[in-house]
């Protein structure tokens, strides 16, 4: 799209081509000096924003598309969070107001379903992060127990520190309340203070928690967590670099372009200039005696390839964000070297993004 340099030297051609030709020509002597002290002014304007664009701002930054995405991404920051659903008046809104999704229907891929996250979810996101190399064992016993539907869950004192930890980013944000603790002793369980957990010696004395979950947060919990913090950080550095940009968390979409692929789940598009990016978020061991996550990641991969080639985008990239503590960065690079999966560690993701729009521009 142009920009207003562009767009004021092609009007100055058009001009004078107009004040050149033979209408023009067999125009009273008044009309054509009005034709001519009009191109002399518009001239004159071209040269002053010349300048400023020299010496005051980059005008060449500013074109139609680039503010219409610009407004897109104030329409998105204004919308409230919770889960945007098609063939509702507030999906429709912001399809009107996202390029993105936009192009996205006449490639033949229809978004059904985009979540954004509440602040709530991204400060305890951005908190799992920051812990987790503390919380990971916690985390994941917490997470079988939510997973099952139960309100306790019993540990020995050795793990407790650092469950503690965790609990208290669950209080502090009221996802847990009501918590009770107790402990086995003497045959018989008894309630007791949580401050004195830390201080009990026998690491192999068994603790019960007792709790009150708020299941709205069960899908943070089990694993969204990692797509808010990756979300949130991506937004945040795009913001940095200034570039145009939009950028979607769990984003469900239906393809009529490929058979076979009818449907599927994006943890994160975003889109930097005209080159979409699809980010897979992956919070847990993505190899371990119990599964193999990679098999599964290379077939998104090649989903989002075949609906791609079928709708001709050509400008994308595919994107594994992992998380380090739990993986080995030297396993995972293994794992993926014969693709074109572009796999980034969570503690580097700020760098790879500077790296990326270094490349694009």
């Amino acid at each position: 799209m142009a920009n207003i340099l562009q767009r004021i030297e092609q009007s100055l051609k058009l001009f004078k081509s107009i004040s050149e030709s033979e209408t023009a020509k067999n125009l009273p002597a008044g009309s054509i000096e009005t034709l001519n002290k009009v191109f002399e002014t518009a001239q004159s304007l071209s040269d002053e924003l010349t300048l400023i664009n020299r010496n005051i701002i980059d005008l060449t930054k500013f074109d139609d598309e680039k503010m219409l995405r610009s407004n897109n991404l104030e329409f998105w920051n204004n919308l409230p969070p919770g889960v945007i659903k098609t063939n509702t008046p507030q999906y429709d809104e912001l399809k009107q107001h996202s390029t993105t999704i936009k192009d996205f229907y006449k490639a033949a891929i229809d978004i059904s379903k985009i979540v954004k996250f509440n602040e709530i979810e991204l400060a305890i996101s951005k908190a799992m992060v920051r812990d987790f190399k503390r919380i990971e064992r916690s985390w994941a016993d917490f997470k079988k127990a939510i997973s099952q539907n139960k309100s306790q869950f019993e540990t020995v004192v050795r793990y407790c520190g650092n469950l503690l930890d965790f609990f208290d980013i669950l209080q502090k944000h009221q996802v847990i309340l009501d918590l009770a603790v107790g402990i086995y002793r003497d045959n018989k369980w008894e309630k007791i203070d949580i401050k004195k957990l830390r201080y009990l010696k026998n690491p192999n004395t068994r603790v019960k928690f007792i709790y009150t979950f708020d299941s709205n947060y069960t899908n943070l919990i089990t694993g969204v967590w990692f797509e808010g913090y990756v979300y949130q950080t991506l937004l945040d550095q795009f913001y940095r670099l200034g570039v145009d940009y939009e950028i979607y968390p769990l984003v469900s979409y239906n393809s009529t372009a490929n058979a076979k692929l009818s449907h599927g789940e994006i943890d994160v598009l975003a889109r930097v200039g005209d080159e979409f990016l699809f980010v897979e978020c992956k919070s847990g061991r993505l190899v371990d005696e119990w599964r193999n996550e990679i098999s599964e990641i290379i077939k998104n991969r090649e989903k989002v390839r075949e609906i791609c080639n079928a709708t001709r985008i050509t400008d994308y990239k595919f994107i594994l964000v992992y998380n380090s503590v739990a993986n080995s960065p030297n396993q995972i690079n293994e794992a993926f070297k014969k693709t074109d999966i572009i796999t980034i560690e969570i503690t580097d993701l700020r760098g790879k993004i500077i790296d990326f729009v270094r490349n694009i521009r």
